[in-house]
Protein backbone atom coordinates (compact mmCIF):
# COMPACT_ATOMS: atom_id res chain seq x y z
CA UNK A 1 0.00 0.00 0.00
CA UNK A 2 0.91 3.40 -1.10
CA UNK A 3 1.13 5.45 1.93
CA UNK A 4 1.67 8.92 0.74
CA UNK A 5 -1.98 9.06 -0.10
CA UNK A 6 -4.88 9.30 1.32
CA UNK A 7 -7.16 6.53 -0.51
CA UNK A 8 -7.44 5.96 -4.09
CA UNK A 9 -5.30 2.35 -3.69
CA UNK A 10 -7.02 0.63 -6.59
CA UNK A 11 -6.86 3.60 -9.13
CA UNK A 12 -3.18 3.83 -8.26
CA UNK A 13 -2.88 0.30 -8.82
CA UNK A 14 -5.38 -0.08 -12.26
CA UNK A 15 -3.07 3.26 -13.31
CA UNK A 16 -0.02 1.21 -12.83
CA UNK A 17 -1.25 -2.00 -14.74
CA UNK A 18 -2.55 -0.09 -17.90
CA UNK A 19 0.56 2.20 -18.41
CA UNK A 20 2.70 -1.00 -18.12
CA UNK A 21 0.44 -2.57 -20.06
CA UNK A 22 0.17 0.42 -23.03
CA UNK A 23 -3.38 -0.50 -22.19
CA UNK A 24 -4.27 3.60 -22.62
CA UNK A 25 -2.68 6.23 -23.82
CA UNK A 26 -4.87 9.53 -22.26
CA UNK A 27 -6.62 9.29 -19.01
CA UNK A 28 -9.72 11.38 -17.73
CA UNK A 29 -9.46 12.02 -13.84
CA UNK A 30 -12.88 12.90 -12.59
CA UNK A 31 -13.94 13.84 -9.24
CA UNK A 32 -14.76 16.46 -6.43
CA UNK A 33 -12.17 19.27 -5.63
CA UNK A 34 -9.75 18.40 -3.23
CA UNK A 35 -10.39 14.89 -3.44
CA UNK A 36 -6.67 13.55 -4.75
CA UNK A 37 -6.70 13.87 -8.16
CA UNK A 38 -3.55 15.85 -8.90
CA UNK A 39 -2.23 14.14 -5.74
CA UNK A 40 -2.55 10.84 -7.82
CA UNK A 41 -1.16 12.03 -11.05
CA UNK A 42 2.10 13.42 -9.55
CA UNK A 43 2.51 9.96 -7.91
CA UNK A 44 2.09 8.59 -11.37
CA UNK A 45 4.07 10.78 -13.05
CA UNK A 46 7.07 10.63 -10.61
CA UNK A 47 7.24 6.41 -11.24
CA UNK A 48 6.88 7.37 -15.19
CA UNK A 49 9.96 10.33 -15.33
CA UNK A 50 12.87 10.63 -12.90
CA UNK A 51 12.93 13.97 -11.71
CA UNK A 52 15.68 15.57 -13.07
CA UNK A 53 13.35 14.86 -16.76
CA UNK A 54 10.42 16.53 -15.43
CA UNK A 55 10.92 19.71 -16.96
CA UNK A 56 11.64 18.15 -20.13
CA UNK A 57 9.23 15.74 -20.66
CA UNK A 58 6.53 17.18 -18.38
CA UNK A 59 3.73 19.76 -19.87
CA UNK A 60 1.33 21.07 -17.35
CA UNK A 61 -1.55 23.03 -19.09
CA UNK A 62 -3.90 25.33 -17.59
CA UNK A 63 -5.75 28.68 -17.88
CA UNK A 64 -3.84 31.55 -17.76
CA UNK A 65 -4.32 33.95 -14.99
CA UNK A 66 -5.26 36.63 -16.80
CA UNK A 67 -7.90 34.72 -18.99
CA UNK A 68 -10.33 32.64 -19.11
CA UNK A 69 -9.74 29.44 -21.56
CA UNK A 70 -6.81 27.15 -22.44
CA UNK A 71 -6.15 28.88 -25.89
CA UNK A 72 -5.28 27.51 -29.12
CA UNK A 73 -1.91 28.70 -28.75
CA UNK A 74 -0.77 26.88 -25.46
CA UNK A 75 -2.13 23.68 -27.61
CA UNK A 76 0.43 24.61 -30.51
CA UNK A 77 3.68 25.24 -27.92
CA UNK A 78 2.74 21.86 -26.32
CA UNK A 79 2.65 20.43 -29.70
CA UNK A 80 5.76 21.52 -30.77
CA UNK A 81 7.62 20.54 -27.68
CA UNK A 82 6.39 17.05 -27.62
CA UNK A 83 6.76 16.41 -31.74
CA UNK A 84 9.92 14.75 -31.09
CA UNK A 85 11.09 11.57 -28.94
CA UNK A 86 12.82 13.24 -26.22
CA UNK A 87 16.73 11.91 -26.04
CA UNK A 88 16.58 10.41 -22.84
CA UNK A 89 13.83 7.41 -23.66
CA UNK A 90 10.95 8.65 -20.97
CA UNK A 91 7.85 8.92 -21.65
CA UNK A 92 5.83 12.50 -21.83
CA UNK A 93 3.82 13.63 -20.29
CA UNK A 94 0.42 16.33 -21.07
CA UNK A 95 -1.28 16.79 -17.98
CA UNK A 96 -4.20 19.29 -18.71
CA UNK A 97 -5.98 21.30 -15.86
CA UNK A 98 -9.66 21.58 -16.08
CA UNK A 99 -9.79 20.75 -20.03
CA UNK A 100 -13.61 21.70 -20.03
CA UNK A 101 -12.15 25.27 -20.36
CA UNK A 102 -10.20 24.40 -23.70
CA UNK A 103 -11.40 26.47 -26.28
CA UNK A 104 -13.45 25.53 -29.19
CA UNK A 105 -9.95 25.20 -31.67
CA UNK A 106 -7.90 24.20 -28.43
CA UNK A 107 -10.05 21.10 -27.60
CA UNK A 108 -10.26 20.56 -31.34
CA UNK A 109 -6.43 20.01 -31.66
CA UNK A 110 -6.32 17.89 -28.28
CA UNK A 111 -8.94 15.81 -30.29
CA UNK A 112 -6.73 15.77 -33.13
CA UNK A 113 -3.63 14.62 -31.03
CA UNK A 114 -5.83 11.95 -29.19
CA UNK A 115 -6.91 10.20 -32.30
CA UNK A 116 -3.11 9.65 -33.24
CA UNK A 117 -0.84 10.08 -30.23
CA UNK A 118 2.84 9.72 -30.34
CA UNK A 119 3.48 6.51 -28.64
CA UNK A 120 5.82 7.72 -26.24
CA UNK A 121 3.45 10.59 -25.03
CA UNK A 122 0.67 10.31 -21.87
CA UNK A 123 -2.26 12.39 -21.64
CA UNK A 124 -3.83 12.80 -18.05
CA UNK A 125 -6.88 15.35 -18.10
CA UNK A 126 -8.11 16.19 -14.80
CA UNK A 127 -11.86 17.66 -14.04
CA UNK A 128 -14.43 17.55 -11.36
CA UNK A 129 -17.11 17.01 -13.67
CA UNK A 130 -17.12 15.24 -17.19
CA UNK A 131 -20.59 16.89 -18.29
CA UNK A 132 -18.90 19.95 -20.18
CA UNK A 133 -16.31 17.98 -21.74
CA UNK A 134 -16.35 17.24 -25.28
CA UNK A 135 -17.71 13.51 -25.73
CA UNK A 136 -14.95 13.28 -28.24
CA UNK A 137 -12.32 13.66 -26.26
CA UNK A 138 -13.90 11.72 -23.46
CA UNK A 139 -14.35 8.52 -25.61
CA UNK A 140 -10.41 8.44 -26.50
CA UNK A 141 -9.65 8.59 -22.51
CA UNK A 142 -9.79 5.87 -20.15
CA UNK A 143 -12.07 7.45 -16.94
CA UNK A 144 -10.80 7.22 -13.40
CA UNK A 145 -13.38 8.16 -11.17
CA UNK A 146 -12.24 9.30 -7.75
CA UNK A 147 -14.84 8.62 -4.72
CA UNK A 148 -14.48 10.01 -1.51
CA UNK A 149 -11.64 9.24 0.53
CA UNK A 150 -12.71 6.06 3.34
CA UNK A 151 -12.62 8.18 7.13
CA UNK A 152 -9.94 5.17 8.15
CA UNK A 153 -7.69 5.73 5.51
CA UNK A 154 -7.58 9.77 5.76
CA UNK A 155 -7.61 9.07 9.68
CA UNK A 156 -4.00 6.63 9.19
CA UNK A 157 -3.23 8.76 6.76
CA UNK A 158 -3.14 11.72 9.05
CA UNK A 159 -1.53 9.54 11.91
CA UNK A 160 1.65 8.55 9.67
CA UNK A 161 2.36 11.65 7.66
CA UNK A 162 1.95 13.88 11.19
CA UNK A 163 2.40 11.32 13.74
CA UNK A 164 -1.14 12.97 15.49
CA UNK A 165 -4.86 13.71 15.25
CA UNK A 166 -5.93 17.22 16.14
CA UNK A 167 -8.45 17.97 18.70
CA UNK A 168 -11.17 18.62 16.28
CA UNK A 169 -9.93 15.39 14.24
CA UNK A 170 -13.60 14.38 13.84
CA UNK A 171 -15.32 17.99 13.59
CA UNK A 172 -12.76 18.16 10.11
CA UNK A 173 -13.44 14.84 9.11
CA UNK A 174 -17.37 15.81 8.96
CA UNK A 175 -16.47 19.02 7.27
CA UNK A 176 -13.92 16.81 4.76
CA UNK A 177 -16.80 14.75 3.12
CA UNK A 178 -14.18 12.28 2.27
CA UNK A 179 -12.02 15.11 0.53
CA UNK A 180 -8.17 14.16 1.99
CA UNK A 181 -7.11 18.09 0.44
CA UNK A 182 -9.43 19.43 2.33
CA UNK A 183 -8.86 17.63 5.63
CA UNK A 184 -4.69 19.06 5.11
CA UNK A 185 -5.83 22.56 4.52
CA UNK A 186 -8.07 22.46 7.48
CA UNK A 187 -5.32 21.27 9.94
CA UNK A 188 -2.47 23.68 8.59
CA UNK A 189 -5.16 26.54 7.87
CA UNK A 190 -7.48 26.93 10.58
CA UNK A 191 -8.45 30.14 8.95
CA UNK A 192 -9.23 28.03 6.01
CA UNK A 193 -12.47 25.77 7.39
CA UNK A 194 -13.74 29.00 9.11
CA UNK A 195 -13.75 31.38 5.93
CA UNK A 196 -15.71 27.82 3.79
CA UNK A 197 -17.73 27.95 7.16
CA UNK A 198 -18.65 31.85 7.01
CA UNK A 199 -19.28 31.35 3.69
CA UNK A 200 -21.59 28.29 3.88
CA UNK A 201 -23.63 30.45 6.72
CA UNK A 202 -24.38 32.96 4.01
CA UNK A 203 -25.59 30.57 1.43
CA UNK A 204 -27.54 29.26 4.38
CA UNK A 205 -28.86 32.64 5.69
CA UNK A 206 -29.86 32.90 2.03
CA UNK A 207 -31.79 29.61 1.92
CA UNK A 208 -33.47 30.87 4.65
CA UNK A 209 -34.60 34.30 4.20
CA UNK A 210 -37.70 35.64 2.16
CA UNK A 211 -38.04 35.46 -1.35
CA UNK A 212 -37.16 39.24 -1.81
CA UNK A 213 -34.51 39.26 0.20
CA UNK A 214 -33.02 36.29 -1.14
CA UNK A 215 -33.53 38.38 -4.70
CA UNK A 216 -31.86 41.14 -3.66
CA UNK A 217 -28.71 39.28 -1.76
CA UNK A 218 -28.42 37.18 -5.02
CA UNK A 219 -28.62 40.38 -7.10
CA UNK A 220 -25.96 42.15 -5.36
CA UNK A 221 -23.79 39.58 -4.86
CA UNK A 222 -23.25 38.58 -8.80
CA UNK A 223 -23.62 41.84 -10.34
CA UNK A 224 -21.58 43.91 -8.42
CA UNK A 225 -18.19 45.89 -9.51
CA UNK A 226 -15.49 43.16 -10.68
CA UNK A 227 -14.52 41.31 -13.13
CA UNK A 228 -15.65 38.67 -15.86
CA UNK A 229 -13.17 36.20 -13.96
CA UNK A 230 -13.95 37.41 -10.75
CA UNK A 231 -17.74 37.43 -11.31
CA UNK A 232 -17.70 33.65 -12.50
CA UNK A 233 -15.48 32.42 -10.01
CA UNK A 234 -17.62 33.70 -7.44
CA UNK A 235 -20.67 31.91 -9.19
CA UNK A 236 -18.41 29.08 -9.37
CA UNK A 237 -17.68 28.91 -6.00
CA UNK A 238 -21.72 29.46 -4.66
CA UNK A 239 -22.76 26.52 -6.71
CA UNK A 240 -19.95 24.42 -4.63
CA UNK A 241 -21.38 25.61 -1.98
CA UNK A 242 -24.75 24.80 -2.96
CA UNK A 243 -24.08 21.48 -3.68
CA UNK A 244 -22.04 21.06 -0.62
CA UNK A 245 -25.63 22.56 1.82
CA UNK A 246 -28.00 20.00 -0.50
CA UNK A 247 -25.63 17.21 0.43
CA UNK A 248 -25.65 17.83 4.08
CA UNK A 249 -29.57 18.23 3.97
CA UNK A 250 -29.68 14.71 2.51
CA UNK A 251 -27.60 13.57 5.79
CA UNK A 252 -29.71 14.94 8.08
CA UNK A 253 -32.82 13.83 5.82
CA UNK A 254 -31.66 10.64 6.51
CA UNK A 255 -30.72 11.09 9.90
CA UNK A 256 -26.48 10.76 9.29
CA UNK A 257 -24.12 12.77 10.82
CA UNK A 258 -23.30 16.45 9.49
CA UNK A 259 -21.09 18.88 9.96
CA UNK A 260 -23.59 21.76 10.01
CA UNK A 261 -26.44 19.73 11.72
CA UNK A 262 -27.36 22.55 13.89
CA UNK A 263 -27.68 25.31 11.52
CA UNK A 264 -29.19 23.22 9.15
CA UNK A 265 -32.04 21.52 11.23
CA UNK A 266 -34.90 24.01 10.54
CA UNK A 267 -33.96 24.49 6.75
CA UNK A 268 -33.81 20.58 6.56
CA UNK A 269 -37.83 20.58 7.35
CA UNK A 270 -38.67 23.31 4.89
CA UNK A 271 -36.68 21.73 1.69
CA UNK A 272 -39.03 19.66 0.15
CA UNK A 273 -37.72 16.37 -2.04
CA UNK A 274 -38.61 17.85 -5.75
CA UNK A 275 -37.16 21.57 -4.52
CA UNK A 276 -34.02 19.26 -3.80
CA UNK A 277 -33.72 18.25 -7.42
CA UNK A 278 -34.53 21.13 -8.73
CA UNK A 279 -31.67 22.67 -6.65
CA UNK A 280 -29.33 19.53 -7.43
CA UNK A 281 -30.95 19.90 -11.66
CA UNK A 282 -29.96 23.72 -11.67
CA UNK A 283 -26.80 23.15 -9.77
CA UNK A 284 -25.29 20.99 -12.66
CA UNK A 285 -26.81 23.34 -15.24
CA UNK A 286 -25.36 26.50 -14.32
CA UNK A 287 -21.55 24.12 -13.63
CA UNK A 288 -22.24 23.21 -17.36
CA UNK A 289 -23.17 26.92 -18.78
CA UNK A 290 -20.20 28.23 -16.78
CA UNK A 291 -17.61 26.62 -18.99
CA UNK A 292 -18.80 27.93 -22.01
CA UNK A 293 -17.71 31.81 -20.34
CA UNK A 294 -21.97 32.95 -20.84
CA UNK A 295 -23.27 36.13 -19.50
CA UNK A 296 -23.13 35.91 -15.66
CA UNK A 297 -26.24 38.30 -15.48
CA UNK A 298 -28.37 35.60 -17.66
CA UNK A 299 -27.34 32.76 -15.18
CA UNK A 300 -27.93 35.12 -11.88
CA UNK A 301 -31.38 35.51 -13.50
CA UNK A 302 -32.00 32.26 -13.79
CA UNK A 303 -31.03 31.53 -10.26
CA UNK A 304 -33.11 34.10 -9.29
CA UNK A 305 -36.57 32.63 -10.74
CA UNK A 306 -35.37 29.44 -9.08
CA UNK A 307 -37.33 31.05 -5.59
CA UNK A 308 -40.88 31.11 -7.76
CA UNK A 309 -40.21 27.35 -8.90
Amino acid sequence: MNTQIAGHQHIISLLERSLQQRHAHAFLFIGAEHIGKTTVSDLIINKLIPKQFLQFNLFDLCREEDKMIISIDQIIEMQKNVTLKPANNFPVVVRIHQPELLSPEAANRILKILEEPPEYVIFILISISEDSILPTIKSRCQKINFEQVDDQDIKNFVLDTRGALPDNFDAILSFAHGCPGKVIRAIESPEYIQGHLDDLEKIIALVDSPTQQQLSVIQDWFLSNGSYIEKKEKLKHTINLLEELLHAIIAIQYRQKSFFSSELNNISKKVSHKKMLNLFEASMRYRHRLSFNPDIRTIVSDITLLNYQ
